[in-house]
């Protein structure tokens, strides 16, 4: 069975977190009637070595655990910018499956087997993959 979750950059302090993905509930009271109603604010739920915590992440930065590892053993989560000897490569998901893309949208078989390594990633890295090559 594969392993599901999700990693999102916090927007409290820019840290990476991993764990379950969900959604963010608002509670609101009119009168004496209280409300949930979702907010358009997605959370991440991590474990922490205080317990389990809940932070609010950009929804532009969460990425899915691709149940893959570099050479390195790193997770390889959507997002992920890996590098062989030649070239970049990022891991999307895409009409219900993983793909790795090369800087001009090529999807390419499974880069990974054990020759990759995770180099950074769409969001703290954007310039890696205008090269290409490395």
């Amino acid at each position: 069975m594969r392993t599901i979750k999700f990693r999102g950059k916090r927007t409290d302090n820019g840290e990476w977190v991993c764990g379950d993905l969900f959604r963010e509930l608002a509670l609101t009271q009119t009168g004496s009637k209280r409300k949930y109603e979702y907010m358009s604010s997605w959370g991440i739920q991590a474990e922490t070595p205080d317990g389990i915590k809940s932070y609010s992440v950009d929804p532009e930065t969460v990425g899915q655990f691709a149940d893959l590892y570099d050479k390195n053993k790193n997770e390889v989560y959507e997002g992920d910018i890996i590098a062989d000897a030649t070239f970049y490569y990022v891991c999307t998901f895409e009409h219900g499956c993983f793909d790795f893309r090369d800087q001009y949208g090529r999807n390419i078989a499974n880069p990974i087997a054990g020759i990759c390594s995770v180099v950074g990633n769409i969001h703290d890295n954007p310039g890696i993959m205008k090269g290409g090559e490395r």
